[in-house]
């Protein structure tokens, strides 16, 4: 649509209603990933059943026993881990996958890591790479995803404030 708008020979009137198109339908697009989000509830008890079917003969530790998270952060949260995961199956031939968490005053930490191949930060990321970026951008304070020929380990740190239960301050 783009190269269309671009076109040198096109009428103004034209081009401005083919913008006026192009911004209804990124609209829409990103309405039809927020109903995604709320539909496609991800929760914990789909997080450890999912876990289990998809890596099946691996050697799991995992703990999900950290506290949940308000509203639609604890579905990205889980859809992420999901997707690291995943990851981790199809990409790394890891054999072990560990989740464990430590609780803070002020954060909840998760470790999320294999012991597959690892990756090159400097390669072109995947969907599935781009996938957990994005998710975890809106759910994270931070994080960092380290990888060598070891594993890879994706550290996640979330604001305690996203905790549905929080201890008084």
């Amino acid at each position: 649509m783009d190269a269309l708008i671009g076109e040198s020979e096109l009428d103004s009137t034209l081009r401005g209603q083919l913008r006026a198109i192009r911004l209804s339908l990124q609209e829409i697009t990103q309405q039809f990933r927020d109903d995604i989000y709320l539909t496609n509830q991800r929760s914990r008890q789909w997080l450890h059943s999912a876990l289990k079917e998809a890596l099946l003969g691996f050697n799991l530790s995992i703990d999900l026993s950290y506290p949940a998270l308000i509203g639609r952060y604890e579905h990205l949260l889980n859809e992420a881990i999901f997707e690291i995961a995943r990851n981790s199956l199809r990409h790394s031939s890891a054999r072990k996958l560990e989740i464990s968490y430590s609780l803070d005053q002020n954060h909840l930490q998760l470790k999320v890591s294999d012991d597959g191949t690892g990756f090159n930060d400097a390669r072109t990321p995947n969907l599935g790479l781009q996938l957990i970026k994005q998710t975890l951008t809106l759910v994270a304070v931070s994080y960092t995803c380290e990888s060598n020929s070891s594993g890879t380990t994706y550290t996640i740190t979330i604001d305690r404030r996203l905790l549905e239960h929080r201890s008084p301050s």
